[in-house]
């Protein structure tokens, strides 16, 4: 059987002694975390398969993508189920994990997806709290359920466990 690794959840702990300027900021989608192998078959992040078709190129690496389904019509968790019934679904890949190189950091591994998959991850940055409020407020404003930090220079910390919680992803939603 192959091996499958868990990906992290990102943490929900944020301090104002947060270096901003150290992090950069993308999109956390509203929908199922997913994980896609070299074959192209794709798992929740429990591991649990999901009978869907991918397409993104192979490469002759051993890889998981990283990423979320979203329902097309609306990005809610509980319409996904509907939505791959319907094939009415979209993939965002926002991360790649490469087990025979765990040391890469998160600037070389969005640098594999855009070269070696065609995917360019949107990644913005600031170095305040007005301007993560201000991202908060423009990925909430297009359905997003918020902003995920990631630090520059971390690496993809696979886990034995679906709970493993990344230190170095930060996600920040709305308080409802």
């Amino acid at each position: 059987m192959k091996m499958f690794y868990y990906p992290p959840k990102p943490g929900t702990l944020f301090f104002k002694s947060i270096p901003l300027n150290q992090y950069m900021v993308q999109w956390k989608w509203r929908g199922w975390r997913i994980c896609i192998d070299q074959d192209g078959n794709c798992y929740t992040r429990t591991n649990r398969p999901i009978d869907i078709t991918t397409n993104f190129p192979k490469q002759n690496y051993d890889y998981q993508l990283d990423g979320e389904i979203i329902s097309l019509d609306t990005q809610v968790e509980h319409k996904v189920r509907k939505a791959i019934r319907e094939n009415n679904y979209k993939i965002k890949i926002f991360d790649i994990f490469i087990p025979s190189k765990p040391e890469l950091t998160l600037e070389e591994r969005l640098q594999i997806l855009k070269e070696d998959f065609n995917i360019e991850v949107e990644c913005q940055s600031t170095n305040s709290f007005e301007g993560v409020n201000e991202l908060l407020t423009e990925a909430l404003d297009l359905g997003r359920e918020g902003i995920v930090l990631k630090k520059q220079g971390s690496t993809w910390r696979a886990g034995n466990v679906a709970s493993h919680i990344e230190r170095d992803w930060i996600k920040v939603k709305e308080l409802i």
